[in-house]
């Protein structure tokens, strides 16, 4: 950019002919005037200073190229081109002087600074405004490219790389970045197509390691295999690449050479693994979002036995779930070397029975399991390795078996084997509830209902079980407690409702239900089948008056600044460009308007009483940026749900607070509570409104609504009623988009629970880590180690979870550095002062904007770190089969790079 020393050497004191010293020292003051208000993004100020320096010194060419780049980075790029054409039509230069390549340099410096400090916005304008002067310079399309790609605009930049690829047609660079980013976008076949160009021209290791990553996402296995192996030997020593060649080996049947692969790729890079295993054998680690049976394996890799048996059946367990062909292969290479192996017989059994439908074939699998021997109790010591009782093998053994001859109606053999099931092991509840199932249809409905209770003591919080204990009752006459169980099951589980209906159905084609009855409180809903995208719209169509629809705020615009970090690039997912632009808030009153919200809080929806939709009032996840195209309501999963579960009347005036992730303190602080500030801005009368709609399971959600005075008495807790209907329903926006909230939420939680005295009396730590170590998700694997580092550097431990809104509020208000992997804690920076220094912890697989958005609101300085995981990309998924619950390795001494610089 500007501020480099030697740009005034390089374009000012080469023009000035015999200059004295008094003319150079003057032209530097204005050309160091002018660089500073560059520097601060004043480009009208800037524009004003060289204006000056062109009055003063107005044969020096360089102060025009200056004054047109002032211009082109206010925005004027017209204006810019006219003085630079202006400039050399005045001093008379033809576009062979050198001159001109003088100036493109001059550009080209200038863009190269912007891109190279985080601006990519003002890079693109310069690489734009250069390719008027210079279109065949192949250098301006890959960094122009860049530039865009950076912004978030993908399309747009590979189609900048092909009209380089197409002046230059051996380009390798332009392919690469094509390469990645259709590999960004999931467009494999492209990507595999540029991968290939650039290898044919210049190949190396990664290149062949991402092609060979492609080509697994479209299951060419084999070709996949020759990208990995073509990749370790360009780099031997590239883990992920023997990782990922082991588990497409292992795909083609090529077990031993898959299972060495592995081995290697675990070898050369352990320090994962040896974390992980580590906490779990301290049993310092929660695991409920770790796959047991990956670890299982990894460590039969790391360890393995002269008999490698269990290294093969639990390969097979874990690939059943993502290719149960060849799970199947690696489950027969295990029956080779022990045919009256167990689990095996019953792991084939699953995969037919879960994964291919196939009960017929699944139950010769099981049955096998008997004839193997190990249900014969003449050894009743478990074979080693095994994990089962005697008693616990034949209970699993007989559940499998009558759930096939359930399937296949084949019903008394199903009952005997359920009951058999039960003797061997009393508490098991899917025995009862699939003995109830087979003993309906053979008639016995007293004895089926009595099993289904015995299901219910086991688990009753099944909504299953609750829902066909149900109908069992109505189908035996006993209709008003049969409906309270339906309804039971409904509260537990919205996606009940299309069950509930089939079995209603049946009732009523049995005739086993009066017609003439209420069945409101179970009857399911037909889902909308219209939308109003925007609520305004909605409103102007039914000429309702100004008290309907209230516009709080007007749309917002958000200003972004790059965060920082070790990379050479910005991560794709800070890629939203200089701004992103908000819808406006507002509060709407409807009329007999419903509300329902998914009992898992993924999906909801605002109806009307037409039974329309609400686009701008109905969001679910996954949550994409503001404007994406598939934010469109017509991508709505409401217009694919086959029923809504039945409508909860309520009769008088209801706000509606909950939305998305409730119990999510991110979600609740951001998303939720600034709905309860529209509603105070609006002219409606608090007074007037009998119920919110909230969830007030946790404790921070019981606080903050006390604060803001809600009481108990007013709060309808939305997660045992997924679909309300009011008399009046009153419905605030949400502040901007979910997730994605405007400056002034940061401003209304500051005012309502930054308390003074709090303050006053919290620990006045300046420098904070916070730790996730009692968390199920994203641990720091080596937090000990980075503690130990940390102390040096003065920074205090904290876990948030003892500690109220208020008292994490007062904490944060005083830090000025604060450290801490990904995660909902991180939500009290918007109580931080501007200039706090933020680290964010992220893992390779997990990288969430949301904190980094929060930062840009409240001024922050913010750097993200992306840590270690295991090596490939299998090993990882298969270890935590829902990446944003992946634990996070860091490297202390590539940390410390980090920590050092901030």
């Amino acid at each position: 950019m500007s501020e480099n020393p030697d740009s005034n050497e390089t374009f000012l004191s080469s023009h000035i002919l015999g200059g004295e010293d008094e003319l150079l020292n003057s032209m530097a003051s204005f050309q160091e005037q002018g660089n500073r208000s560059l520097d601060k993004q004043q480009f009208l100020e800037a524009v004003s200073i060289y204006e000056q320096c062109i009055l003063e010194f107005p044969d020096i060419i360089s102060n025009y190229w200056y004054l047109g780049l002032s211009w082109l980075l206010y925005g004027d790029s017209f204006q810019a081109q006219t003085i630079w054409f202006s400039a050399f039509t005045q001093f008379n230069l033809d576009l062979e002087a050198p001159e001109i390549s003088e100036f493109i340099n001059f550009l080209k410096h200038q863009a190269k600074g912007y891109l190279s400090s985080q601006y990519p916005q003002f890079a693109q304008q310069i690489y734009e405004a250069i390719l008027d002067w210079c279109e065949t310079d192949i250098e301006i399309y890959d960094n122009l490219g860049q530039a865009i790609a950076l912004q978030g605009d993908l399309e747009t930049a590979i189609e900048v790389w092909q009209r380089g690829i197409e002046l230059q047609p051996n380009h390798c660079s332009a392919y690469l970045n094509q390469a990645i980013l259709y590999q960004k976008l999931e467009q494999f076949e492209q990507a595999i197509q540029c991968y290939q160009e650039v290898i044919q021209r210049s190949p190396d290791y990664l290149s062949y390691y991402q092609l060979g990553l492609c080509f697994t996402q479209i299951k060419r296995w084999e070709f996949a295999i020759d990208a990995f192996q073509n990749s370790i030997q360009l780099q031997p020593n590239y883990a992920p690449a023997y990782s990922d060649l082991g588990i497409n080996l292992i795909i083609e049947g090529l077990l031993e050479s898959g299972i060495d692969a592995l081995k290697q790729g675990i070898q050369k890079q352990p320090q994962f693994y040896q974390a992980l295993i580590q906490q779990i054998q301290n049993q310092t680690l929660f695991t409920p979002n770790i796959n047991s049976r990956a670890i299982q394996f990894l460590n039969l890799l790391s360890f393995p036995s002269e008999i490698p048996i269990d290294l093969y059946l639990y390969l097979g367990k874990i690939l059943s779930n993502f290719d149960p062909d060849s799970a199947l292969t690696v489950l027969q290479k295990a029956q080779e070397i022990d045919p009256h192996h167990f689990e095996i017989y019953l792991t084939f059994g699953d995969i037919f029975y879960e994964h291919k439908q196939d009960y017929l074939e699944a139950v010769q699998c099981y049955l096998a399991a008997n004839l193997s021997g190990s249900l014969s109790g003449i050894n009743t010591i478990a074979k080693p390795g095994s994990r089962l009782s005697l008693e616990d093998r034949k209970a699993r053994y007989h559940l499998k078996v009558g759930q096939c001859w359930l399937k296949l109606e084949h019903f008394s053999k199903a009952i005997t084997h359920f009951k058999e099931a039960i003797h061997y092991h009393p508490n098991l509840a899917e025995a009862y509830y699939g003995l109830a199932q087979a003993l309906f249809n053979t008639g016995e409905i007293q004895e089926a209902i009595y099993y289904l209770k015995q299901s219910l003591k086991e688990d009753s919080e099944s909504a299953l079980y609750l829902g066909y204990f149900g109908f069992l009752l109505v189908y035996n006459y006993q209709t008003e407690h049969g409906l309270f169980y339906l309804k039971k099951a409904l509260e537990k589980e919205s996606s009940m409702a299309v069950l509930v209906d089939s079995l209603l159905n049946h009732l009523f084609q049995a005739g086993k239900l009066n017609p003439n009855l209420n069945f409101s409180e179970v009857q399911a809903i037909n889902p909308p089948t219209q939308f109003d995208e925007l609520t305004k719209d909605w409103v102007k169509l039914h000429a309702l008056n100004q008290l309907n629809y209230q516009q709080i705020y007007s749309e917002t615009v958000v200003d972004l600044k790059p965060p920082k970090s070790l990379d050479d690039s910005i991560h794709f997912s800070f890629r939203f460009g200089q701004s992103v632009q908000l819808p406006s808030a507002f509060v709407v009153q409807l009329s007999q308007g419903r509300f329902w919200l998914s009992s898992d809080q993924t999906q909801s929806a605002i109806l009307t009483s037409e039974q329309h939709f609400l686009g701008d009032l109905s969001p679910e996840f996954p949550l994409l940026s503001p404007g994406h195209p598939e934010k469109h309501p017509r991508h709505h999963s409401i217009l694919s749900v086959q029923k809504l579960p039945p409508i909860h009347q309520i009769q008088g005036t209801v706000s509606v607070l909950a939305g998305l992730s409730n119990s999510v303190y991110f979600h609740w602080m951001l998303d939720v509570l600034p709905r309860i500030e529209l509603l105070r801005k609006s002219n409606i009368n608090w007074d007037n409104i009998d119920y919110f709609i909230v969830d007030n399971r946790c404790h921070f959600q019981q606080e903050t609504l006390e604060l803001l005075g809600i009481t108990e008495n007013q709060q309808i807790n939305i997660h045992n009623l997924h679909h309300v209907q009011a008399t009046e329903l009153i419905v605030p926006s949400f502040p901007g988009c979910v997730a994605w909230m405007p400056k002034w939420t940061c401003d209304f939680l500051k005012q309502q629970f930054l308390i003074p005295d709090l303050i006053s009396n919290s620990p006045n730590f300046k420098r904070i880590y916070i730790s996730r170590n009692s968390a199920k998700s994203r641990r720091i694997l080596n937090e000990d180690e980075l503690l130990t580092i940390l102390k040096l550097f003065g920074v205090e431990f904290v876990q948030l979870e003892s500690m109220s809104v208020v008292e994490q509020a007062a904490l944060f208000s005083q830090a000025e550095l604060i450290i801490a992997p990904h995660g909902s804690g991180l939500t009290n920076l918007v109580f931080c002062q501007p200039g706090t220094k933020v680290i964010e912890l992220f893992s390779p697989n997990y990288v969430y904007h949301c904190y980094w958005w929060i930062s840009n609101l409240v001024e922050l300085d913010y750097y993200y770190y992306i840590g270690e995981t295991l090596p490939g990309y299998y090993l990882h998924r298969f270890t935590y089969p829902r990446n944003f619950s992946e634990d996070i390795l860091i490297d202390i001494q590539q940390f410390l790079t980090l920590l050092e610089g901030v």
